[in-house]
């Protein structure tokens, strides 16, 4: 879209490019949006339009923070060096990653002389990220309410397109409070719930009480008298 607007010299903003490619994706497929890569998509393409011209760092910052409530609705946990590995590696995928991978298509498309080596060069940068990954740090957030979710993502937008320090600060305390709030709430409930699991083969039971003064599991385990011809797996 930005390609064909400079063609016709039309003067439209990157934001409004943006904007109109959001909505074009919500009238042709808008459950696409309920998939998290495509949400993390969008929320970074829109960081990459705020932080323009603020520091390295700061961008790197602001961009990982407008993730987050993202991630934590998802898939419930954030690893705290997370951020130290973006701000240490992400210049990598502009010089070397990106490049190499470019290289490696266009050539693979005519000779393929390059190509497994740089699969594997590709693989190993992999399981080296994996391998930080395993790193201790792992901070199991949980899942907020959908209401709190928004609330997170506002104050993360408020806080990316910032321009005056007070405001700056005084987002920063309120974004950080509002996640103690929520991580509190969710591992030190008001109320207690009981969870039901389906394992496969029957359900099992977990009941919390109030600020988890107890968390019990109940799961009946053990073989059955009947005939055990149902353990045998079936090959086919």
């Amino acid at each position: 879209e930005i390609i064909f607007t400079e063609l016709l010299n039309w003067k439209i903003s990157r934001l409004d490019v943006y904007s109109g490619v959001m909505l074009v994706n919500l009238f042709v497929m808008p459950e696409a949006f309920f998939m998290l890569s495509l949400q993390l998509r969008y929320i970074l393409a829109f960081g990459l339009i705020a932080v323009d011209g603020k520091p390295y760092l700061v961008q790197t910052i602001l961009l990982n923070l407008l993730t987050v409530p993202f991630l934590i609705y998802h898939v419930f946990e954030w690893h705290c060096l997370s951020l130290l590995v973006n701000i240490l590696i992400l210049p990598l995928f502009g010089i070397v990653i990106f490049p190499v991978l470019i290289f490696g298509v266009v050539e693979g498309i005519f000779f393929g002389w390059f190509t497994a080596p740089i699969g594997i060069f590709l693989a190993a940068f992999n399981h080296f990220l994996n391998w930080i990954g395993s790193f201790p740090g792992m901070v199991h957030f949980g899942r907020p309410s959908v209401w709190l979710t928004a609330w997170m993502i506002l104050l993360t937008i408020l806080l990316t397109i910032s321009r005056q320090r007070a405001v700056l600060l005084r987002q920063t305390l309120i974004l950080v409070f509002t996640f103690a709030v929520s991580y509190y709430l969710i591992h030190y409930p008001k109320y207690g719930e009981v969870t039901m699991i389906d394992v496969g083969q029957g359900d099992s039971f977990i009941i919390r009480e109030p600020r988890n003064n107890h968390v019990i599991m109940i799961d009946t385990g053990g073989r059955l008298n009947f005939g055990q011809n149902w353990e045998q797996g079936n090959p086919t």
